[in-house]
């Protein structure tokens, strides 16, 4: 499990700071806040979304190359490793979501 936990780690680092920059531009009056702000609201909305579709057919792209691998592997008489198999997919539907934060504290901290 150390792909996903690598993957969970940097998210968990990351994420905070995405949070602590977007809320501190939400909470600003109504009058302060530009258009870039409002369009940030939507983004953020919109890219999670995306995150979640993305991260879904990864998963299930990584699936089939688990498949076919452990189909290769018993047809020569290795045995499958499911937890290997398991960090893999897991690893995978986390990826998209690790990039979009940390292209966001990019972003946001310019």
């Amino acid at each position: 499990m150390k792909k996903t936990q690598a993957e969970l780690a940097s998210i968990g680092l990351l994420a905070p700071m995405v949070i602590a920059q977007r809320m501190s531009r939400m909470m600003l009056p109504e009058i302060l806040r530009t258009a870039n702000d409002r369009a940030e609201d939507k983004r953020m909305v919109e890219e999670k979304t995306k995150a979640a579709a993305d991260g879904f057919m990864a998963a299930n792209a990584e699936l089939g190359n688990q498949i076919m691998s452990a189909w290769i592997g018993m047809a020569f008489g290795q045995m499958p490793k499911p937890m290997r198999a398991a960090d893999a997919i897991a690893a995978a539907s986390l990826k998209p979501a690790r990039w979009r934060v940390k292209a966001n504290v990019k972003r946001l901290s310019k």
